[in-house]
């Protein structure tokens, strides 16, 4: 079970733009406005999550629950005006990115007043032996006095009603599993006889083999929790009274059964493979008696028609008739409903009232006949109306303010016992096994597996989407694909760091217990900072990491949200102001982190407090450093005059700066990589957003606009790249993470609402260092170490030797949104560059030479060893951009259509005239070969034989592409004198990203041209070429095989998931066919013999699409 199968980054990404290219059609034209947004609080009391929606939507789900809401029903909407919008861009990010990534919840972890059905299930088998104290503190019931086990007869006269504004709300109100259709005409008989109003609602139960108690146990107290004890009380009778039972039942049961009767009762009970795990007849007559009331099961119109055992009332005849009363009464307990879902008979639903409403009737006419029961014995326990109606579902309430008491107690008692939350026991259910594909899997195995996670240090959680990422233990330790990797490469030194960049993980080697240790992981579905996770479930935030705790808006500058600094949050990120401390000839330069506009004052830096901390951190002892305190005072009163002076900072300013924070650590005590690994398995979910994607603009339509100038700058600088030559120490690259895309991880990182660690460690030393993450248009990054005396034109410098791209052709960007660093009036003035910072570097202007007519292929380079300490790796960037090249295809698909940018480039490029399918090939997607459609003025993905338009592609549609590139790229080494084929595109200036190959001495365009002699390739230049052709050709040939062999590995997965399914099926027909004694079928065994054979044709289309991919 890996976070790798998670949901694919291309799809996500198709999906917004998809969405973005909707919304920015429909304010076009005559609506040219920008598209308004409100701001709202979840109605749930125990979330309290901020809701970002755009005005026009009717409803919204909340991020933080996972409720859905109407917006008409929202309390506090608040439409943002177009300046509030600016300031409130990140958080509205912030939401689409858990959305999006995060997904929608499922029905086990939609949180109701702050609780899941999926905690419910957990908590329930310690409220079988556990109850709470006075003091709110669990203990064992025998310790209260109630004995060993949870008496479920106390629970007889509760009944639940639902409120009818939580009907909608997924998990907890309405049914969604088809019980509605197929209940339609009871429930309309119902409600005819009841007034013509709606009075019985079948809402979710959990169909995980429980479903019976478990829509018990929702008829009694609205939750899912007493599951456990129902089926620990019901087993328990049926072993005390197992002779009454077997003399009662004799004509409804076998002896030999009885044995197996009593099995399936058990909490724990695991059928036999292929067997169903549902209870009969006989568990619901002994939860009557367990419950000391009716319990009447309903069916559809023609089954209580039918007079079947599927529609029974089943009465509590064990006791006698003064045993059922209501404690305190001399009522009878009213009986409670519940329903079959469908026709197959394998899942119940709970029937409840709704509250605030006259209690249901169920009518003399339609009342079932009593089970195991003469039909004279039902008025021994049910109370009839004049009409001989039964009233159901009367009982007192359990108050729901009991509920979260005895839910707050058990999840302590859960937190001790196992030393993880249930809380985080669900969230990695969802994230790391129902990603996965494993669904059914048992809860205490999902406990002890989230424990094992915590202990080893493998869970993080991510402070963007709030995934949780487990790093597999067999990936980590002996004969595990990155210790076997390391061990390839390096020799293992205790607490060295290596650096997996394709995994995204950074580990630390620990020769105590032989394996590898996680330290720094980036998030397997959206490519954020993830921060380590405990137990209890608090995140193990750094220094600026947002919390997800909502700020003061009066008070916060940035993003809204608060700020983790050294154990406190923050309204605002603290101001950096750079000190120099001059004491007996010795000069320190340091930073000081001043909080100033802080909601809460103590918060707030006291100025002498800060000065003596400094004066005594770095000289510390010496006598008459007041002068040095108070040469401190006047430096930081002197820069927060300043910046007020320049207007403070506003709310969007702060917001474009607040990166400057987002990687501040501690030079001391940050991890320091010594290795890097790039090979092994590529993470199909490498690609990223980019941030110019995530809500930049104030329309939909500008933030397209936007989308198309970034492409069009990236085609320019990347032309300019290869025509001025790749540099062979591109292999090389400094930094702890290589990122497909270079702007992925500069968003600004946040996570939900989480308490702060008390555990986490503060920093106790500022930053004297500074390491800058610097990555280039033409692929390469490093990392530079910036002194604190380093100016602007000393970092140019290191740029200059890092990266090969000479000063005067230097444009650095930085920031959030990206923008241009410039060279300060005063050159001896400092860089506002923080610790971890990112600065991105273009060539602009000067690129040598010009374009070869064969076109020029990156090459993978053999890994070079170097001294120890240094940070190695392999060069496998050009499989990495082979593979996510598709991503621009199929997220950009209009960029190939007349009036995209690359079809206008083309068209440019030959003068408007090209002929009608005539190939193509740009240099910034090498991998990929095109073709002109005069027809439908577009340019189509080449897949050798066959041809299709820019958009989403398949698996084996990509590897196609790959290998029709391949093909291409080999015939070009058959030609000589610098004549190449006609089909193919390169760079024809620094300044273009496409030009038409010559081929007999003509372009695409129809001119002829005619080479001149000097312009052809030396011999030495074209053996050059046509080596770096025969590499390239393996680089799609490495990439095609390895899409091939992940595709495999999802298909045979995918077999094995049907094929499973399909006995399952197979078995249930047999046992339909053992008990029908007609030759007649019904709907459930056609409905069944109906997926047995769409399986059986999805299987065969899988196999034979595994022989194709196999041929690679």
């Amino acid at each position: 079970m890996s976070g790798y199968d998670n949901l694919s980054l291309t799809q996500a990404i198709s999906t917004l733009m998809g969405s973005i290219n909707t919304a920015t059609a429909a304010v076009s034209g005559s609506l040219k406005q920008r598209v308004k947004y409100s701001t709202a609080t979840c109605l749930d009391p125990q979330c309290g999550t901020v809701l970002y929606f755009p005005s026009h939507e009717a409803s919204v789900e909340c991020t933080g629950c996972g409720q859905r809401h109407t917006t008409s029903l929202l309390k506090d909407v608040h439409e943002l005006t177009e300046k509030e919008e600016k300031s409130e861009r990140f958080a509205r990010s912030f939401t689409e990115m858990k959305s999006l990534f995060g997904g929608k919840k499922t029905a086990e972890l939609v949180k109701v007043n702050g609780i899941s059905n999926y905690q419910c299930k957990l908590l329930s088998h310690l409220l079988t032996t556990h109850g709470k104290d006075r003091n709110d503190r669990p203990c064992l019931l025998k310790d209260l006095g109630l004995g060993e086990v949870f008496d479920c007869s106390k629970l007889g006269s509760r009944a639940f009603a639902i409120e009818e504004s939580m009907l909608d709300i997924k998990g907890y109100g309405e049914d969604k599993s088809g019980s509605l259709r197929y209940l339609k005409k009871t429930l309309d008989e119902l409600s005819t006889f009841n007034g013509g109003r709606k009075c019985l609602v079948p809402i979710h139960a959990d169909g995980d083999g429980h479903c019976l108690v478990h829509a018990i146990s929702r008829c009694l107290v609205g939750r899912e929790l007493f599951w456990h004890a129902l089926r620990t009380n019901m087993q328990s009778h049926l072993k005390s009274h197992h002779d009454w039972y077997v003399s009662k039942l004799k004509g409804f049961s076998y002896d030999e059964d009885w044995a197996e009767i009593i099995s399936e009762a058990d909490p724990d009970y695991e059928p036999p493979p292929g067997v169903s795990i549902g209870l009969r007849n006989v568990h619901i007559f002994a939860l009557a008696n367990v419950l000391r009331r009716p319990i009447i099961v309903l069916d559809g119109n023609t089954g209580i028609a039918s007079d079947s055992e599927y529609s029974c009332i089943f009465l509590p005849s064990f006791y006698k008739r003064e045993e059922c009363l209501s404690p305190g009464s001399t009522l009878l307990n009213s009986p409670i409903t519940i329903a079959w879902s469908n026709s197959g008979y394998n899942h119940f639903v709970p029937l409840v009232p709704i509250k605030d409403k006259p209690l249901p009737r169920l009518p003399s006419h339609f009342r079932p006949n009593v089970w195991c029961e003469p039909e004279e014995t039902l008025l021994q326990y049910v109370s009839l109306e004049d009409d001989g109606s039964i009233v159901l579902a009367r009982g007192k309430p359990l108050q729901e303010a009991y509920i979260q008491k005895l839910v707050s107690c058990m999840d302590q008692l859960f937190l001790e016992r196992y030393s993880v939350s249930p809380s985080l026991v669900a969230d990695f259910n969802e994230h790391v096994y129902r990603k996965a594909g494993y669904v059914g899997v048992s809860l205490k195995t999902v406990t002890m597996e989230t424990k094992l996670s915590s202990e080893e240090k493998r869970l993080f959680r991510c402070l963007m989407c709030s995934a949780i990422a487990n790093i597999p233990r067999e990936l980590l330790r002996p004969d595990g694909a990155l210790y076997e990797t390391t061990c390839s490469e390096f020799s293992l030194e205790d607490g060295e760091k290596y650096s997996f960049p394709i995994y995204r993980i950074t580990a630390e080697y620990s020769a105590a217990i032989n394996a590898l240790i996680p330290i720094d992981v980036d998030c397997f579905q959206c490519g954020q900072t993830a921060r380590r996770l405990l137990g209890d479930g608090t995140i193990l935030f750094e220094n600026g990491d947002r919390t997800g705790n909502r700020a003061d808006p009066l008070y916060s500058r940035c993003c809204g949200f608060k700020h983790y600094w050294n154990g406190k949050e923050y309204d605002n990120m603290p101001q950096p102001i750079k000190i120099s401390l001059t004491w007996k000839g010795v000069t320190k330069t340091v930073i000081v982190y001043w909080f100033q506009y802080e909601k809460d004052p103590s918060l707030n830096s006291n100025i002498y407090e800060v000065a003596y901390q400094t004066v005594a951190e770095h000289f510390p002892g010496e006598f008459g450093s007041e002068q040095l305190v108070q040469q401190v005072v006047d430096m930081i009163v002197f820069a927060t005059e300043k910046k007020e002076k320049e207007g403070g900072a506003s709310s969007t300013d702060a917001m474009e700066t607040e990166h400057e924070y987002n990687d501040l650590s501690i030079e001391d005590e940050s991890p320091k990589i010594t290795k890097t690994i790039v090979t092994g398995m590529m993470n199909r979910h490498t690609k990223v957003l980019h941030k110019e994607e995530l809500g930049v603009s104030e329309t939909e339509r500008k933030m397209k606009r936007k989308v198309d100038a970034k492409l069009q700058q990236l085609m320019t600088t990347t032309a300019a790249a290869a025509a001025a030559g790749n540099n062979p120490d591109s292999a090389k690259q400094g930094g702890r993470k290589t990122n497909p895309s270079p702007s992925a991880n500069e968003l600004s990182s946040i996570t939900p609402p989480q308490k702060i660690s008390p555990t986490s460690k503060p920093p106790t030393q500022l930053i004297k260092d500074k390491r800058i993450r610097v990555t280039s248009s033409e692929g390469k990054n490093s990392n530079i170490t910036l002194k604190m005396e380093d100016t602007f034109h000393d970092f140019q410098i290191m740029i200059e030797k890092e990266l090969g791209i000479p000063l005067s052709q230097q444009k650095l960007r930085w920031g959030f949104p990206p923008k241009e660093l410039l060279a300060p009036e005063d050159p001896r003035a400092p860089l506002p560059l923080s610790h971890g910072e990112r600065v991105s570097v273009e060539r602009v202007g000067g690129a040598k030479g010009g374009a070869s007519d064969i076109p020029q292929y990156p090459s993978i380079q053999p890994p070079e060893r170097e001294k120890k300490g240094d940070i190695k790796h392999e060069s496998s960037s050009a499989l990495v951009k082979d593979i996510d090249s598709f991503g621009l295809i199929e997220c950009y698909p209009y960029l190939f259509r007349k009036g995209g940018h690359c079809y206008e480039e083309l068209m440019r490029a030959n003068g408007g005239n090209i002929k009608d399918h005539s190939h193509a090939q740009f240099a910034e997607i090498p991998s990929v070969t095109f073709r002109y459609n005069a027809s439908s003025e577009s340019l189509e993905v080449c897949l050798g034989d066959d041809h299709v338009p820019a958009g989403p592609l398949s698996m084996k549609q990509k590897r196609l592409a790959l290998l029709a590139s391949a093909k291409e790229a080999e015939q070009t080494q058959e030609h000589v004198g610098g004549v190449t084929d006609p089909k193919w595109l390169v760079n024809r200036s620094s300044s273009s990203g496409v030009k038409a190959f010559t081929g007999t001495g003509r372009t695409l365009g129809g001119e002829r041209e005619l080479r001149r002699k000097e312009d052809t390739p030396t011999a030495k230049q074209q053996e050059e070429q046509q080596e770096g052709t025969q590499s390239y050709v393996q680089t799609l040939l490495q990439a095609a095989k390895l899409i091939a062999d992940t595709r495999i590995n999802e298909l045979k997965i995918r077999e094995k998931q049907l094929l499973l399914e399909m006995q399952l099926l197979n078995q249930q027909l047999q046992l339909k066919s053992m008990e029908n004694k007609t030759n007649a079928k019904d709907e459930g065994t056609l409905s069944l013999e109906t997926r047995v054979l769409e399986m059986s044709s999805e299987i065969k289309e899988l196999r034979d699409e595994i022989r194709d991919l196999s041929s690679i």
